[in-house]
């Protein structure tokens, strides 16, 4: 049969029988790698020229069932598939879907910017009914809408996974390998770190895991739902307790583009059994030849033992205390910090690298010494970097929110800075921090930084189980169709803020905890807050009002704590549905329709040092199976239930539910909190009893 040599500039034709030995194709930048695979038989190699490869038929790319092997020449740093993917416009790496095997070979690849949509989800690659090898590739970057950034295995898709680093990838769930579906994969040797929405899913799959390193994936480095991974000789951030031994929790001591460094606890830790003898770097494993193997797809190999390894040597210098390009770093600093000992400025941020590692700054991400990002909606482009207030003529502000928060990195204490004024339509709504540990605040506070969602899209969402060092500070969120914020399985900080005009609730919660502080939700359309399936937030200082449904609804083993929070002139101030809020300090007063607090399926709430007055209907309603324990509280028409010292007197309220002198709810508490709803100190006089 005829096959096509491709090269460069020119095509010959090569006359090969089908049972000659199996054919090498090169593939040269500028060329398809998928007409070259369509060309291939079973048996057959491409190899890969070094350079950066986009476009269609250098994305998406099919196999077609082929046993073949797709390998770069010089290893991954040097050959790129760059899928140019976005949410708009979707674009994998690889995807397997014809029943291959693991005869079927990639190796030695970048993969990077791919974007992963239904029914192809994984945005690297994607694996369905498919078990191919994948070995020695960098798999970065990469994004899905729902499952596996990196890699998604679909169906009793079981490949080989060896020698891989996959890096900064992101999805809703299995940011780093999404296992699902009867799918165990091999993985041995691989690095998985810094993955946004788990490093590794395992729904009803059973992974075999060696010699890894999984570290640093947030939330958490695997889940296992209906599963059991096993996992031998691998390094865990938080420890493994399932299958498997020989494991470690131990920091890996990992450079920024995930490399070993000396006295790294990887090192010699790993075992023989399923690994390659060579490492993603080409060095030849185990070091020193009759050792112990290390853990990761780098094995660090520094025969004279000066901390740098000996393919950064070969590549650059081997003076470790040398500072060829005089940014304040030695060469073992460049390699520890991911930079280039030839340039002093890795990030082209106008501070060399030195200084910023000095100074706490991360010298390969764009920043400022103050690590703040600035936007302005009037004078800034997003096309500038951020890193100023005004444009410069270097620096200048992005002009919308969304834009200032893809600047940022995780774990460096970035801000994003919001200038006044009133941000509407895309990228200053359905804003996502994208798991990232990151404050977003206004520079003047709410009343004047105003997200206009324009009845379309919401104002944050939360869905990749951010924790409260996610910080959103200072902002009015409105009209937007559906929530205000939206958190499932997310548990931010969210304060000073007014949340208000939303078509649905202020602020919806399922599976999450986040705190709620100084904020208002007001007009919105259905509930203030609302809280579904365990959700334990904290509500403080907060005043909820003139919604129209609940003030606060709590379902399904949903316990807040709700604390000095006016909760006024809603349809009813809280419902309670199996669940046990703690209410403290609280004034609840002229909710319109139901009660102030309405109790029902077994909800017991603990209510303290609250003023519970003027609601229509009751002021606390119970059914037969919920038991609501009540002290120290003015509530109209009296309580006859659980608690104790309790009073039926009008607290002399002003309208903005403020106390009166005279009040009986002065100094009646021998306990509450701190400090009230407008941070005055309880109780007014040391040693008296707080007021209610």
């Amino acid at each position: 049969m005829n096959k096509i040599l491709i090269f460069p500039m020119c095509v010959f034709s090569v006359f090969v029988s089908t049972a000659a030995l199996p054919f090498t194709f090169y593939v040269e930048p500028g060329n398809e790698i998928q007409d070259t695979i369509d060309l291939a038989i079973d048996g057959d190699v491409i190899i890969v020229r070094d350079g950066t490869y986009t476009g269609d038929g250098n994305r998406d790319i099919d196999f077609r069932g082929k046993a073949i092997t797709l390998r770069s020449e010089n290893g991954p740093k040097m050959t790129i598939i760059d899928c140019e993917g976005t949410e708009e416009d979707t674009h994998l790496g690889f995807y397997f879907e014809s029943g291959e095997e693991t005869d079927s070979v990639v190796e030695g690849l970048t993969i990077t910017n791919g974007s992963g949509q239904h029914p192809h989800y994984g945005g690297g690659i994607n694996c369905l009914l498919s078990s191919p090898t994948i070995a020695n590739c960098i798999i970065i970057g990469n994004s899905s809408t729902y499952l596996g950034g990196g890699i998604c295995l679909e169906q009793k898709s079981s490949p080989t996974i060896i020698n891989c680093t996959i890096t900064a990838n992101l999805a809703a769930c299995g940011g780093g390998i999404s296992c699902r579906h009867h799918s165990n994969p091999t993985i041995i040797n691989c690095t998985i770190t810094d993955n946004l929405g788990l490093g590794i899913l395992c729904f009803r799959s059973n992974p075999t895991i060696t010699n890894s390193i999984l570290w640093n994936n947030h939330p958490e480095e695997i889940y296992v739902d209906d599963a059991t991974p096993t996992l031998d000789f691998c390094d865990v951030r938080g420890g493994w307790s399932g299958v498997g031994g020989n494991n470690i929790s131990d920091d890996p001591l990992l450079t920024p583009d995930s490399h070993l460094q000396a006295g790294s606890p990887c090192v010699d830790a790993g075992q023989s059994l399923g690994a390659l003898t060579y490492d993603i770097d080409g060095e030849i494993r185990p070091f020193p030849l009759g050792g112990l193997f290390d853990m990761g797809a780098d094995e660090f190999k520094d025969s004279d033992g000066d901390g740098l390894p000996d393919w950064w040597e070969s590549l650059h210098y081997n003076d470790a205390e040398g500072d060829p390009d005089n940014d304040g770093l030695t060469n073992l600093g460049e390699y520890e910090n991911g930079v280039s000992p030839d340039d002093p400025d890795s990030d082209d941020d106008g501070q060399n690298d030195g200084d910023e590692v000095a100074g706490g700054r991360n010298p390969l991400c764009p920043d400022n010494p103050e690590k703040i990002y600035y936007v302005n909606s009037l004078t800034g482009d997003d096309s500038y970097d951020g890193l100023a207030v005004s444009w410069d003529g270097t620096h200048g502000p992005k002009a919308t929110i969304q834009a200032g928060i893809d600047c940022t990195i995780s774990g460096w204490d970035y801000i994003v800075q919001v200038a006044d004024g009133i941000y509407t339509g895309p990228g200053n709504r359905d804003l996502s921090f994208e798991g990232k540990a990151i404050t977003v605040r206004s520079e003047n506070g709410a009343p004047t930084c105003i997200i206009d969602c324009e009845d379309s899209g919401r104002g944050f969402s939360f869905l990749l189980k951010e924790a409260s060092d996610s910080v959103v500070d200072g902002f009015t969120i409105t009209r937007s169709y559906g929530y205000g914020i939206n958190c499932q399985y997310s548990s931010p900080t969210i304060i000073n803020c007014i949340i208000n005009h939303n078509s649905s609730e202020g602020i919806f919660c399922r599976d999450g905890s986040p705190t709620i502080t100084n904020c208002t939700m007001q007009y919105n359309s259905n509930n203030g807050i609302k809280l579904i399936s365990n959700c334990k937030p904290k509500i403080v200082n907060c005043t909820i009002s003139d919604n129209v449904n609940y003030g606060i609804s709590c379902k399904y083993e949903s316990n807040p704590i709700i604390s000095n929070c006016i909760i006024n002139d809603n349809s009813s101030g809280i419902y309670c549905s199996r669940s046990n809020p703690t209410i403290n300090t609280c004034t609840i007063t002229h909710n319109l329709r139901n009660s102030g607090i309405y109790c029902k399926n077994e909800s017991n709430p603990i209510i303290s040092n609250c003023i519970i007055w003027a609601n229509n209907s009751y002021e606390v309603y119970t059914d037969d199976s919920s038991l609501p324990n009540i002290n120290y509280c003015d509530i109209q028409g009296g309580w006859s239930g659980a608690g104790s010292d309790n009073i039926d007197e009008d607290p002399l309220l002003r309208p903005d539910g403020h106390l009166l002198p005279g009040s009986p709810c002065i100094d009646l508490c021998p306990v509450g909190s701190a400090e009230d709803f407008e941070v005055e100190t309880c109780p007014f006089v040391p040693g008296w009893f707080s007021d209610i």
